[in-house]
């Protein structure tokens, strides 16, 4: 807490977002707190929700009730008891897309973090009927998987955001996102190559 306390107030004045990362399936409570004690101090604080836990919609809740800032929806990758979450598969699929929906309806500002092209294929038609300003979201991938199809979705006008990850946890990071899709290895190479 006293380390990102630091980092907030050194990123106060600048144009840098602090993104509170939703893993880890044995601190969320810590880490949702943390999130809402931080984002009424330092606005540019913001948080990332699993659409894969059961108790995301009620934190989702929580987050639209007592804060402010942004949100990241992830589907979420770690394992843990089974009854925690949802595995991979259209019932995610369809969770995730409520969720950004959800953030949507409330006009609330929505970090879109998929690499899945199916994903989205459904929600891009959604920012289309209901004209969401794209001021209340971005599309976001991690450099170096799907890197094509985020420069596509810019070409086209959305707005995009290519993160990095950097730290002691970077390779398992990293190994975590292609075991969730093995595709994105593939697509990996295919960038790469490209």
């Amino acid at each position: 807490m006293d380390n990102f306390r630091t980092l907030a107030k050194a990123s106060e004045n600048s144009t840098i977002e602090l993104f509170i990362s939703g893993e880890g399936l044995d601190c969320t409570d810590e880490i949702l707190d943390a999130y809402l004690q931080f984002s009424h101090e330092f606005p540019h604080v913001h948080i990332t929700l699993q659409a894969y836990l059961h108790r995301t919609k009620n934190d989702l809740e929580k987050v639209l009730k007592e804060s402010y800032g942004k949100v990241r929806m992830v589907k979420g990758a770690f394992d843990g008891p089974k009854e925690l979450y949802l595995p991979r598969g259209p019932e995610l699929n369809d969770r995730y897309i409520e969720m950004v929906n959800t953030l949507f309806e409330a006009k609330r500002y929505c970090s879109i973090a998929t690499h899945d092209a199916k994903m989205i294929e459904r929600i891009v038609p959604i920012l289309k009927q209901r004209h969401i300003d794209p001021s209340l979201y971005e599309f976001e991938m991690l450099y170096g998987i799907g890197e094509n199809l985020l420069q596509e979705l810019k070409n086209q006008g959305y707005p995009c955001r290519r993160y990095v990850v950097y730290g002691k946890e970077w390779y398992l990071y990293l190994c975590n996102r292609i075991a969730e899709n093995p595709d994105n290895l593939f697509r990996a190479l295919v960038d790469i190559i490209s």
